[in-house]
């Protein structure tokens, strides 16, 4: 499953090749994978230009907009939408040219020909396609914890994080992303074993020489 970095390598290689491309034509094939109509989400995406491409915790956000003027970009804000992906465990968005593993389920073609294909060997994943206004409320529903990555996550907020959860186990609380968002079991394991520290192990027995490293682990895996 692709855990932050992979999500976040993913972003930015989107907002190389496709921000500010128009999107000419959209193809749902699989209509599981959305949460509204096909024909909704074909005709909401038509047309418009891709904004913007952010991340939060596993979730790639992409913002569309109907003019790519800034002031009135900001002026018909609440009239843009936002398609919200998440990859889950084999989901793959291919560019352009290259083919995926299967068939793609949904096709973007943008005007200058270009595609953008969304893959799922196992169908686990989706794109839920809403108000742009509305993202930072289903955000706030998923309850997701802190980026770990974020220059205010420092050791202290990491120590007063464990704090709250003495009695949990380290490795499955890593993963929880209402504790730490974008840390799958990969990374969880992996900081473990730089700590040198069972991921069975429980919060309130470890030292705080155990807990720096795990917060260094963390903090240097996800950066690698």
């Amino acid at each position: 499953m692709p855990e932050l970095p992979e999500v976040e390598t993913i972003r930015q290689q989107l907002v190389k090749k496709i921000k500010g491309k128009k999107v000419k034509r959209v193809e749902v094939k699989l209509a599981r994978m959305i949460n509204v109509p096909a024909a909704q989400f074909v005709k909401v995406i038509t047309g418009a230009i891709v904004k913007d491409i952010r991340r939060r915790a596993k979730l790639i956000i992409i913002d569309f907009s109907r003019t790519t003027n800034i002031a009135i970009a900001k002026f018909m804000a609440h009239r843009d939408w936002s398609v919200v992906v998440h990859l889950k465990l084999t989901g793959q968005l291919i560019y352009d040219g290259k083919e995926g593993i299967g068939k793609p389920h949904i096709i973007y073609t943008f005007s200058d020909g270009h595609e953008l294909k969304h893959y799922d060997f196992r169908l686990f994943g989706w794109e839920k396609l809403m108000k742009t206004e509305e993202v930072e409320k289903f955000l706030e529903k998923e309850k997701f914890g802190p980026e770990p990555l974020d220059k205010n996550f420092t050791l202290e907020v990491f120590k007063k994080l464990l704090g709250t959860k003495p009695r949990a186990k380290i490795k499955p609380l890593l993963m929880d992303q209402t504790f730490i968002a974008g840390v799958g079991n990969v990374y969880a394991q992996e900081a473990c074993f730089y700590a040198r520290v069972l991921p069975t192990r429980v919060v309130a027995t470890l030292t705080e020489q155990e807990i720096r490293d795990l917060y260094d682990g963390l903090i240097k895996i996800l950066k690698s």
